[in-house]
């Protein structure tokens, strides 16, 4: 079911004309932005992504 959405949500942004890369590094952006600002666990953090929170 999740990879189902997954698909969904690039085909709508492939319609749009978004590009999944730059798209991708704006949420990883948003997600260590998060992060540093307090609104993101550490935990959260390395669930979402594979960065070490020690190393921001």
């Amino acid at each position: 079911m999740e990879q189902d959405a997954y698909e969904h949500a690039r085909q709508i942004e492939y319609q749009r004309g978004l590009d999944p890369k730059k798209l991708a590094q704006k949420r990883l952006n948003d997600l260590i932005e998060s992060y540093k600002n307090g609104e993101l666990s550490v935990e959260d953090l390395r669930l979402y992504t594979n960065i070490d929170p020690e190393s921001l």
